[in-house]
Parts: C-alpha cells; sequence; structure tokens
C-alpha cells in the first residue's frame, strides 16, 4: 500500500478518535486546596485585624512621605510671603503626618506567639522612625527657605529652638564723669564684719 495513502488514513482515524471522544476542550481540573493563599480563608479575626491595621500604618507613612516631597516642592518655590506662610503650613502638616505615621506603628499589636506578625510590626516601627529622622532633616532645610528657621536655628533632637531676637543693653555710667560721687559706693571696707563661729 502506498505510505501516502497509509499516512492520510491514520490521520482520518485520529480525527475520528478525536471528534467522538468528547464534545468540547477537556475541563480544568480543580485546583488544589493546598496551593490556595492560607490568609484568604484561614486567618483568625486578631489576624485579620492585626493585618488591616499594618496595611493602615503602611498607608499612613507613605501618605506622611509623598506631603514631605509636596512641602519641599512648595518651600522651594515659595517667592512671595504669602507662598512662604502656605509652605510653612504643608510643612507643619508633614510633620504632623509623619508623627502619626510612627504612632500608627507603634499601637500595632501583633496575636501572641505569631512571630511573623510580631516581626512584621517591628519592622514597621523601624520604617517610621526613621523615615520621620530622615525626612525630619529635609522638613528643617525646606523651613530654612521659608524664614521660619535658618542656619542659626539650634536643632536639639527634634525640637527646633530658634534664637531670641536681639536686645539692646543699656549700660549706666556714674552720675559725675570725675568721679565725686565715689564716696556714694559700695566697697569692701563699707561692709560691716559678719560675727560667725569658725567652728
Amino acid at each position: 500500500m502506498d505510505t501516502k495513502l497509509i499516512a492520510s488514513l491514520a490521520c482520518a482515524a485520529a480525527l475520528a478518535l478525536g471528534a467522538c471522544s468528547g464534545d468540547g476542550p477537556a475541563t480544568p481540573a480543580a485546583p488544589d486546596p493546598a496551593t490556595t493563599d492560607p490568609d484568604a480563608d484561614a486567618r483568625t479575626e486578631d489576624q485579620r485585624t492585626f493585618d488591616t491595621a499594618l496595611d493602615n500604618a503602611e498607608k499612613a507613612l507613605a501618605d506622611a512621605r509623598a506631603l514631605v516631597t509636596a512641602a519641599e516642592a512648595r518651600a522651594a518655590a515659595a517667592g512671595t510671603d504669602a507662598a512662604r506662610t502656605a509652605a510653612q503650613a504643608d510643612i507643619d502638616e508633614a510633620r504632623t503626618a509623619l508623627g502619626r505615621a510612627v504612632a500608627a506603628a507603634k499601637a500595632l499589636t501583633a496575636p501572641a506567639g505569631d512571630y511573623d506578625r510580631i516581626g512584621a510590626a517591628a519592622i514597621q516601627v523601624d520604617r517610621a522612625e526613621d523615615a520621620q529622622d530622615e525626612d525630619e532633616a529635609k522638613l528643617r532645610m525646606a523651613e530654612g527657605s521659608t524664614g521660619w528657621a535658618g542656619s542659626s536655628a539650634l536643632v536639639i533632637g527634634k525640637e527646633i529652638l530658634r534664637p531670641a531676637p536681639a536686645l539692646d543693653a543699656v549700660r549706666r555710667l556714674r552720675r559725675n564723669a570725675d568721679g565725686t560721687d565715689a564716696a556714694t559706693l559700695l566697697t569692701a571696707a563699707k561692709v560691716p564684719a559678719v560675727m560667725y563661729d569658725a567652728d
């Protein structure tokens, strides 16, 4: 028999067999429960509460850092007193937001014995505090350009101590430039001795 004829018959048989075996593509197998995300349906109420709080703390930190960036840009572009005042308001808002982000991180309470979540809470606190330190330096520089602080400001910890305004000292001279009123001055000789027991 011709080889081409055999090949054609074989192909036809294969197509017929495929058509008879079913009326569509094979149904996909059901997912293996062991491969699904355990947090999707196996979390406790405490775990869900913590996860939500962690998400909120992360968002609060991201939002605070965005405010810092916006405050820097506004302070850099401030050219009028009104613009500098608005920039300072943005700086204050960013600084407050950073404080809230740190507070939110420190308020995280992981379920007892859940070491993964306990670690995640500690990491979030570190991230928030590091961001606050880094961004506070940026805010101080931005604040300097608004005129509220500058190179003469003393920074202790996270507090900015601005220098006190200069005061004109007044020196009072003796009434008589020639010293004729010296008799009215108090001297050591004019101080009476005080009796005391040396022992």
